[in-house]
């Protein structure tokens, strides 16, 4: 048997007065969690970039699928691994190399 949804005990129990306030929420809801993913893709993107001024400056010889192999890294631990090493590395090899 169907709850009939207009009966006052269940619009009691209801968070929202108006439909409308239930859309509004979710709304705001799902532009937060688009804000979030935004910042974490950017903190990734940071975290890729510097990874690749170091190693630039540094003058380690990266091929290209090593490049596409950080640039499309989303590990964020990972980056931060290479990143220390980069520091200190000689060449590709020894960046990448499993710990």
């Amino acid at each position: 048997m169907r709850e009939n949804l207009c009966r006052p005990e269940y619009l009691e129990r209801m968070p929202y007065k108006y439909p409308s306030q239930m859309r509004l929420t979710g709304r705001e809801e799902g532009r937060e969690e688009g804000r979030e993913a935004g910042r974490e893709e950017g903190r990734l993107q940071g975290m890729v970039y510097v990874l690749l001024l170091v190693v630039d400056s540094r003058g380690i010889e990266l091929s290209q699928a090593d490049r596409e192999r950080i640039a499309s890294c989303s590990d964020p631990e990972l980056l931060c691994s290479w990143l220390e090493r980069a520091v200190t590395a000689d060449d590709a090899e020894t960046l990448f190399r499993p710990v």
